[in-house]
């Protein structure tokens, strides 16, 4: 891919301006979905560890294979990385053992977000971190509460804005704004945030 993409930025005199790394399963919540249908209960246990290395490979390493990849060129411009990540990255345990493998590698992802942004700024790369909430989507079709342009005007902003935001949290949680569940659960301590789950 990056071989393509360089090909064509050549051919254009053009230099690597951002790159979005959105690299997303959630296997575990068509399980979940598939027991609520069938009006079973939840069980409060962990999904089988074959599982738990399919998410990590696509969520996290997904990610860290798509800043490896472009790096280079988004240094040589001062571009823009922009990563897809999840307001479970500000909170977890809400589903249960069932669903904590998914919202672990968002957790992953806040931490490579952090972390590539501060490693990276003096070289001139912003890296922004766009945390969804309940968007619609094949991946969250029961429920979803907001279509994906939240996530296409945030990805937006974060490449054109001249001070791009370290976080943009969009859409909603259960009638929530994103961006206020995820300040709560970020700020308030953890055996408060316990109680609230």
């Amino acid at each position: 891919a990056r071989e393509q993409v360089e090909a064509l930025l050549r051919e254009r005199s053009l230099k690597l301006a951002a790159v979005v790394a959105n690299a997303g399963i959630n296997p575990e919540a068509q399980a979940y979905e598939e027991r609520a249908a069938r009006g079973e209960p939840q069980p409060n246990e962990l999904c089988p560890l074959a599982l738990a290395e399919e998410t990590f490979a696509t969520n996290v390493l997904g990610v860290v294979r798509t800043a490896r990849l472009f790096l280079p060129g988004l240094r040589a411009a001062g571009g823009r990385l922009v990563i897809i990540g999840s307001y479970f990255g500000s909170m977890s345990g809400a589903m249960g053992l069932s669903h904590i493998y998914y919202e672990s590698t968002k957790f992953a992802c806040e931490g490579l977000a952090d972390g590539l942004r501060r490693s990276l700024r003096r070289e001139g790369v912003s890296v922004s971190l766009v945390k969804p909430g309940n968007i619609s989507t094949g991946m969250n079709t029961k429920a979803g509460e907001d279509g994906p342009g939240v996530v296409c005007e945030a990805v937006e902003a974060a490449i054109i804005s001249l001070r791009p935001q370290t976080r943009y949290c969009v859409g909603r949680v259960r009638g929530t704004p994103t961006w206020l569940l995820c300040r709560v659960f970020e700020l308030l301590p953890a055996w408060l945030t316990d109680r609230l789950l």
